[in-house]
């Protein structure tokens, strides 16, 4: 079920997203190479999570807007330790690009 939201809001917010700046873009060229960030962004976004997720964390889902990325981690703890939280920006900016500034981790403690 997750899996199947995961994937739904995923194609949602890419479609709103190209949609937006569709309405702002009149080159084709551009809409090309936003084609190919937003394809880039998705295929960002699942490296980042399965690699998250070989760390050990059960489920983990990462969003990549407008540089930014958004990591969402399930924990048994009742927060992330110092190192998980490097572990997690280190896969970001190794993967992504992505600024240390513009990762933002978000963990929600789930119970087993």
């Amino acid at each position: 079920m997750l899996q199947f939201c995961r994937r739904r809001y995923r194609s949602e917010r890419k479609d709103r997203e190209f949609l937006r700046r569709l309405r702002g873009e009149t080159k084709f060229e551009s809409l090309a190479a936003l084609q190919e960030q937003i394809a880039k962004d998705i295929e960002n976004e699942a490296t980042i999570e399965n690699l998250i997720k070989a760390k050990g964390f059960d489920e983990c889902v990462a969003i990549i807007s407008e540089g930014n990325c958004s990591v969402v981690v399930s924990i048994t703890e009742p927060s992330l330790a110092a190192n998980q939280i490097a572990q997690i920006k280190e896969i970001v900016i190794d993967t992504a690009g992505i600024v240390p500034s513009a990762i933002k981790i978000i963990s929600r403690t789930v119970s087993t």
